[in-house]
């Protein structure tokens, strides 16, 4: 009886600490994506339409720069090397809208949350990111997909885009499933494991 008990925890403790974990499909998508992160100056009404009008601008020069590739690794090396004309044109739109804020555009490795879009959801973790920060870069910011270029596909488009970028079908079910189905799984086997410990006690 105690080796039953014993082993039953021993099993649910493993599943609940293997469960946190990335699955096959999470692992990959971190690297395999590159996230676009807008920061607004302020929270003011002005500062926040300002933001959406230098993400406008920005995903326009990058969607540009990045058209045909299909490789994460070639997309990071030229978004890399144009972060000064990236942050011009930000610059640029800033100016023409009357301010004099300083847009800085960088790109390196940003922690995100969990993030559900239409018609797919991006995992919790830790993803390239090319971030803008507009100014003081102290108010509520924009995020979304630059690659594959997810920002600016419709909905019915997206399959062709993750097919395009080289994303397998694991990948793919990943950001597009809702997770209902493994969550029941684990449901299921604390319901198994609950039932076994009824018993023998």
């Amino acid at each position: 009886m105690k080796v039953l008990t014993t082993l039953c925890a021993s099993f649910l403790i493993a599943y609940v600490i293997l469960s946190v974990f990335p699955s096959n499909g999470e692992e990959t998508i971190y690297s395999d994506m590159i996230r676009l992160h807008v920061i607004a100056d302020s929270d003011e009404e002005k500062e926040q339409e300002l933001k959406l009008k230098v993400r406008d601008v920005v995903l326009e020069k990058v969607t540009e720069l990045t058209k045909g590739i299909t490789d994460t690794e070639e997309a990071l090396s030229v978004v890399e090397e144009n972060l000064w004309e990236i942050s011009n044109i930000g610059q640029e739109e800033v100016r023409k809208n009357g301010y004099n804020h300083n847009v800085i555009a960088e790109i390196g490795k940003e922690e995100y949350p969990e993030r559900e879009y239409e018609g797919f959801k991006l995992p919790a973790g830790e993803y390239y990111s090319l971030r803008v920060k507009i100014g003081q870069a102290e108010g509520k910011n924009w995020w979304c997909v630059l690659f594959p270029p997810l920002c600016t596909t419709a909905a019915e488009e997206r399959n062709e885009v993750f097919v395009a970028a080289g994303f397998t079908g694991e990948q793919y079910r990943t950001v597009t499933e809702t997770g209902k189905t493994k969550y029941k799984i684990k449901f299921k086997i604390l319901e198994v494991l609950e039932e076994i410990f009824r018993e023998k006690n």
